[in-house]
C-alpha cells in the first residue's frame, strides 16, 4: 500500500499541483472549492487563513 501511495503521489499529485497552480495564478478562477476527500489541502488553507489573521486569542485549527 505505501508503494501505491508513494507512487500515486510523486507520478500523479505532484505533477496535476504544479498545473493547478499555473491555473490559478492566472487569475481566471476567483475561488476554488476542495471536496471532502480533499482534507490535506482544506487543513492547509485553514491554517494560512489563522496565519494571516494573527489573533492571538485565537486557537489554531484542529487537524
Amino acid at each position: 500500500m505505501m508503494d501505491w501511495l508513494r507512487d500515486v503521489v510523486n507520478d500523479e499529485d505532484y505533477g496535476v499541483g504544479l498545473q493547478v497552480q499555473k491555473g490559478l495564478e492566472s487569475g481566471a478562477v476567483k475561488s476554488v472549492i476542495f471536496g471532502r476527500n480533499e482534507r490535506g489541502n482544506q487543513y492547509f488553507h485553514n491554517y494560512v487563513d489563522y496565519l494571516q489573521r494573527a489573533d492571538p486569542d485565537e486557537n489554531p485549527p484542529e487537524l
